[in-house]
């Protein structure tokens, strides 16, 4: 076995550029996210990163800045990884943006295993038989246990939304209407058996969704802007195009929803959930064999 793998991912609180930047745009939800203070300034989705690289390669597992890591792995990180000098290699990165030229990809070609989805890959020009697929859907492998005790419906929200008073009460709204919030700064393995114990996920963030059809929850994705685009952004798109998988964005009210219009709901989340399962296994076997490299 060989020594410490430092792997880089988004980390407000272990860098302090970054610090700045999320204190200047976004410190109103960070000072309401203190709790608890083993995860502050942290998201779900970026620290799996620590678990699942540790999973597959066998190493234990350090945060390094851009520029002295081995590897990038789950998340949005291409943009960054280009901008500021990343070195390692590149395992199920993605873009939130085709910012990124495929002439710039191209001078560290050799340093891809894997990407995130179609998107990325196409927009980096990459090889049509490059593995595919977020390394958070790896989870699926993870044995996560549900609780005997059911969360009937699950919301995880954004760390953005808890910016603004209007988003505090939309998301108070749905507590009311039952549904058990799942903070975004949650440490990860709470936050994977909270998914695994949901009868319905709603999330505004995309690993809230990824996770959950890892774990074979139906969810939703859901926005509480005041005029909400039903297409998926870029990243999320990037994602759903991995898992051959076509859903709209719905406003926060509709899961609010009750009878008919509810069972509707769930009733697609449960066919979107059944529908990708095939396409995450496949998935994952691309994602591990590619894996290899980093053992």
């Amino acid at each position: 076995m060989v020594g410490k793998l430092k792997a880089h991912w988004w980390s407000p609180r272990r860098s302090l550029k970054t610090f700045g930047a999320e204190m200047k745009q976004h410190s109103a939800a960070w000072v309401r996210l203190s709790r608890p203070k083993s995860s502050l300034l942290s998201n779900y989705g970026d620290e799996l990163n620590h678990i699942l690289l540790a999973e597959v390669s066998g190493r234990s597992v350090d945060w390094a800045p851009l520029g002295k890591e081995d590897v990038v792995a789950v998340g949005s990180i291409l943009v960054p990884y280009f901008t500021q000098g990343g070195v390692g290699l590149i395992w199920g990165s993605g873009l939130n943006q085709p910012s990124v030229s495929p002439e710039q990809a191209a001078r560290v070609s050799e340093r891809f295993l894997a990407v995130r989805g179609p998107r990325t890959r196409d927009a980096l020009g990459l090889a049509a038989d490059i593995p595919l697929g977020d390394p958070g859907l790896l989870v699926r492998n993870f044995g996560i246990q549900a609780s005997p005790r059911r969360i009937p419906k699950l919301l995880i929200p954004h760390f953005t939304v808890y910016n603004s008073n209007a988003g505090r009460r939309k998301m108070k709204a749905l507590a009311s209407a039952g549904f058990t919030i799942a903070a975004p700064n949650l440490p990860v393995r709470q936050m994977l058996h909270h998914i695994a114990s949901s009868d319905f996920v709603a999330s505004s963030g995309m690993h809230g969704m990824i996770l959950s059809h890892a774990l074979g929850r139906p969810v939703q994705l859901i926005s509480f802007a005041e005029t909400v685009d039903p297409e998926p952004g870029y990243k999320y798109g990037d994602y759903l195009a991995s898992v051959n998988l076509h859903t709209e964005v719905i406003s926060f009210t509709e899961v609010l929803a009750n009878g008919k219009a509810r069972d509707a709901l769930i009733s697609r989340a449960i066919e979107n959930t059944e529908a990708v399962s095939v396409a995450i296994d496949e998935l994952n076997t691309g994602l591990l064999a590619a894996s290899r490299a980093l053992r």
